[in-house]
């Protein structure tokens, strides 16, 4: 299973076809390939699951029972990666990636630099510029740009990592189909997290624990500044918040950066007029009690501020309903930077939403950093995660999900 990482995108979409249609003529015609491409895919793949897969008969292929368990993985792969609105123009040189090569993207998203990765993986760092140029031209796109202080994303890696990274935990699940499971097994789990993504995680988390087999039992609390001490003190499982931690015993992950901020206000509000920052500074501003910016800050009200003026704050609320019940019976506006809370605030009957442009977001986060989306876990004596793997995923997934 651990050669998993090199297959290619093109074998696991072949994989599902094959499961699918049991029959390798009609694999052919539908990937537009020949019958002896779909004879190799599926030798490199069984070379890397150590399974047969699909075994011969006289009317054509049998699943094995590793073939059962993976196709839900495989599938829910391929329904990504064909949804992405990159994908019809990049389909065939995307489909020739490996698995390893969207890991590297992943990781030099996420900070590390080709020295450290070589070092870490223990290979040349020669090899790993290689996989680097074949994914900058796969993807017709530089990815990072070298400038001080490391490595940089480019727009088009911002949009392709929540993508990457969801293909990446599913390739960790899939490695991990066949680890029994002990039927029965339970847990009982407390997970802390913002406000802004709190809406949809308890349903997540069952369905990821259905899936492994576990009976969950979950508490739900929101973020605060004494959250850091309820994880360390065994109180808490796991911790979604807009800071990283920095505590010994915490391992703290940045898992996705915020790209953009939706303005929400009453479908009458006179904003909509002409929703630019001038003008949304003139009206009260309504906040969420967990900002993802130093101190709680608004970048709006600074932005006022920078302008010689002041904003009003109407109220600092504790939740998402909180803030629509304001919104709607007042002048009061609010910036939201997670697609899920907006999608949720959508839901009010009366509210109206739309995405701030870029050079606006551009010129109200002026002199502040890009906020990011951290997920806290507990590391054991050994600084190993304590945390099921399942549940990692769970959580990555989901907060990748919910800022699309």
């Amino acid at each position: 299973m651990n050669k998993l990482q090199h297959c290619t995108l093109f074998q696991l979409n072949l994989f599902v076809e094959v499961y699918e249609r049991l029959n390798a003529k009609e694999v052919a015609t539908a990937l537009a390939t020949t019958p002896a491409a779909i004879s190799r895919g599926l030798n490199a793949l069984r070379d890397c699951l150590d399974d047969p897969l699909f075994i011969r008969r006289q009317s054509g292929f049998e699943r094995s029972q590793v073939a059962e368990q993976l196709y839900p993985v495989f599938k829910r792969m391929q329904q990504l990666w064909q949804q992405h609105p990159s994908f019809p123009s990049l389909a065939d040189s995307m489909l020739k990636l490996s698995l390893s090569s969207l890991e590297l993207f992943c990781q030099l998203y996420n900070g590390s630099g080709i020295a450290q990765l070589a070092e870490q993986l223990e290979v040349t760092t020669s090899k790993l510029s290689r996989k680097l140029k074949g994914l900058r031209l796969a993807l017709e796109d530089p990815l990072f740009n070298r400038q001080q202080g490391g490595m940089h994303p480019t727009e088009t890696a911002h949009d392709l990592y929540p993508l990457m990274r969801q293909l990446v935990m599913l390739r960790e699940e899939a490695c991990g189909t066949g680890e029994s499971l002990q039927d029965g097994s339970s847990a009982s789990l407390t997970i802390i997290t913002v406000p802004q993504l709190a809406m949809s995680l308890p349903l997540a988390l069952h369905q990821a624990a259905k899936r492994n087999q576990t009976q969950l039992t979950l508490k739900m609390e929101y973020w605060n500044k004494e959250s850091i001490n309820r994880l360390s003190g065994n109180e808490a499982d796991a911790v979604i918040a807009f800071e990283p931690a920095v505590r010994n015993g915490v391992f703290s992950k940045k898992v996705i950066q915020i790209r953009a901020g939706y303005l929400v206000a009453r479908e009458d509000h006179p904003v909509w007029e002409k929703p630019c920052p001038e003008q949304l500074i003139k009206y009260p501003l309504v906040k969420l009690a967990s900002l993802p910016f130093p101190d709680n800050q608004s970048p709006l009200a600074c932005y006022a501020r920078s302008r010689g003026k002041l904003q009003d704050e109407l109220a600092t609320v504790p939740d998402l309903g909180c803030a629509a019940h304001l919104l709607l019976n007042s002048e009061g506006i609010i910036i939201v930077g997670i697609r899920s809370a907006v999608d949720y605030l959508k839901q009010f009957k009366g509210l109206r939403t739309q995405k701030m442009g870029y050079q606006q977001d551009k010129q109200v986060l002026d002199h502040f950093s890009p906020p990011s989306t951290h997920l806290w876990l507990k590391e054991d004596s050994q600084g190993r995660l304590a945390t099921p793997p399942w549940l990692q995923r769970c959580l990555e997934n989901y907060i990748l999900e919910a800022h699309q």
